[in-house]
């Protein structure tokens, strides 16, 4: 038998639904519920307070909607909530999933993760586990998550899952309560703790639009700073261009309002069994309670082929490469998926300018600004 590394298994796994809608990976929030309070997420108390009158799936349901991702040729599952370990039957979940052949990687807060979980994963190996990291000791992290003793129980979850060889790697939502520690977050988890770490700057809205989370939020400056000062990101950044190179844009009649792989090899399906495009979306396509995941998957599809309207502004930005703005973004920050975030546009902006990229911006952009501060449509920086 001819064997493949991870990272060829995945390349030819895209290249065979390359031409047709497959939906390889997907993302299952399996609870609203968390023991933290962050104020910066996205999925927070309206959603949680909404169990209380709307049950969730059951974990029947669960298992029946994960045997037929499988079936459908799933190969990749994200279990995510709120908290993934604060429903109490996720274990049998879990294994279920592991059963029917499925890669998955778990998202977690590790607050939760006492000697029984750690014991279950190392005989049940995950994919990855990836914990939040809200600050390098616990004046900072408790900060974040509203949450006293928070930092002592991540760090004894990231210590029992270590001490089992469970894959794991560590993370930070960066926001203006942790951001001047970030440094001292990336020593303690690559350099002490020996885990690969990884950060973002780019908070989201809520799902009931808005919300405190931007407020928490960096300036577009500080989060463009983050990313051209850190070596890898800079380099990544510079990777993601020259493989989709800053160019004129396409005309919007060729275009779908969604640009990403949502609806094409990806799904997100939440507690209550809305299938959905991604996680981020307000929009659900289907109802899994009512019918199977092939017929959901389908009206997935459907949705993905949503037009872009005709004068979206984004249709002919020639900043898509280096932009983190789409339309569920959008809807999160203002209610409106076709009119793009102002903040998404000057980030993107800043970002090619850091770069030093010389690109021609669409004439309506905000801040489309020339180096000595006059409107223009043109805009570069060394």
């Amino acid at each position: 038998m001819d064997l493949l590394d991870y990272s060829a298994f995945g390349e030819r796994m895209r290249r065979l639904g390359a031409h047709r809608p497959w939906p390889l990976g997907g993302t299952f929030e399996v609870t609203g519920r968390c023991p933290l309070r962050c104020r910066h997420c996205y999925n927070r108390e309206p959603l949680t307070a909404r169990e209380q009158t709307e049950p969730p799936l059951t974990l029947a349901e669960q298992c029946r909607i994960v045997d037929e991702l499988a079936a459908a040729g799933c190969v990749w599952l994200l279990f995510t909530g709120g908290e993934i370990f604060a429903r109490p039957d996720f274990s049998e979940l879990y294994i279920h999933a592991r059963r029917r052949g499925l890669l998955i990687t778990l998202f977690t807060s590790g607050v939760l993760v006492g000697e029984e979980i750690a014991a279950l994963l190392a005989d049940f190996r995950p994919l990855r586990v990836e914990i939040t990291l809200c600050g390098s000791r616990a004046e900072i992290h408790d900060r974040v998550t509203g949450v006293p003793g928070s930092f002592d129980r991540c760090r004894q979850g990231i210590a029992r899952l270590q001490a089992r060889g469970v894959p794991l790697a560590l993370k930070t939502t960066v926001t203006r309560d942790n951001a001047a520690d970030l440094p001292r977050i990336q020593a303690l988890a690559e350099r002490e703790l020996g885990l690969p770490h990884r950060f973002d700057a780019m908070l989201n809205g809520c799902l009931d639009v808005g919300g405190p989370a931007l407020g928490l939020r960096l300036s577009a400056e500080q989060v463009v700073a983050l990313d051209i000062d850190d070596t890898r990101r800079r380099r990544d950044w510079l990777d993601l261009v020259a493989r989709c190179p800053v160019g004129a844009g396409e005309e919007p009649a060729a275009m779908t309002l969604y640009r990403c792989g949502a609806g094409i090899h990806s799904f997100a399906i939440d507690p209550w069994g809305a299938l959905k495009l991604c996680a981020l979306s307000r929009q659900p396509c289907y109802d899994l309670r009512r019918g199977s995941f092939e017929e959901g998957w389908q009206a997935v599809v459907r949705c993905r082929q949503r037009p872009a309207p005709a004068h979206w502004r984004c249709a002919r930005c020639a900043l898509r490469a280096t932009c983190e703005s789409c339309p569920a973004v959008a809807d999160l920050e203002h209610g409106d998926a076709e009119v793009p975030s102002e903040f998404h546009c000057r980030v993107a902006q800043l970002r090619a300018q850091r770069l030093g990229l010389g690109v021609l911006l669409p004439g309506d952009c905000p801040d489309n600004l020339h180096d000595d501060g006059s409107q223009g449509a043109w805009s570069s920086h060394a």
